[in-house]
């Protein structure tokens, strides 16, 4: 399988923040994609729109071009338009491509998310590492049973379902190095007027 995690074009959201408050580095999509290939799914591309200034016409062409299995975003509520907008768009591009949302706000509201948005597939709830790796393995089965899979919502015949919470990893240093390889690190900003 081969997976995209994504964060689409953003605008500027408060007149004295910068770039570098804004587009910070994505370090959830860089645990996740770790935690990934150490357990060998290693066919994984991160695409950080914001710090490559890419807009979404060369989005979409992009996501035509690497024919994702799974598109994945994580959204804050500031954003969730966008991240939204970019999982409709995915799937005009292949209606077979799984899409995945994480991060606050499909959280904190899965089911309205569910609800408010045909075109999102699943919701991995909190901390995504272990619940997305049984997710992707569950998804490669013939005959996939989600309602074992721990932190997640999804429909079931147009049923949304909420599985019991997952309990929050024990010792975060179990966790692999992030994989800063997949990013354009040298595109971030080195200071800001939040961080200095």
């Amino acid at each position: 399988m081969k997976i995209g995690f994504i964060r689409p074009p953003h605008l500027l959201w408060q007149p004295i923040a910068t770039e570098g408050d804004n587009f910070l580095m994505p370090l959830n999509f860089l645990t996740l994609a770790a935690f990934l290939r150490e357990r060998g799914i290693r066919d994984i591309k991160i695409i950080e729109c914001p710090p490559l200034r890419m807009g979404w016409k060369s989005l979409r062409k992009k996501i035509g071009e690497e024919k994702f299995d799974i598109v994945g975003v994580s959204a804050m509520t500031l954003f969730v338009k966008e991240e939204a907008r970019l999982l409709k768009m995915a799937k005009e591009i292949n209606p077979k491509t799984i899409t995945i949302g994480g991060g606050i706000h499909f959280t904190a509201i899965a089911e309205e998310s569910l609800e408010n948005y045909p075109f999102l597939d699943f919701i991995v709830r909190g901390e995504g590492e272990e619940t997305l790796y049984e997710l992707i393995q569950e998804l490669m089965k013939s005959n996939p049973d989600f309602s074992s899979i721990k932190g997640i919502a999804f429909r079931d015949n147009g049923k949304i379902i909420i599985t019991e919470s997952r309990p929050l990893i024990g010792n975060l240093d179990n966790l692999p190095f992030p994989a800063y390889d997949l990013v354009p690190a040298r595109r971030y900003a080195k200071g800001s007027a939040y961080f200095g």
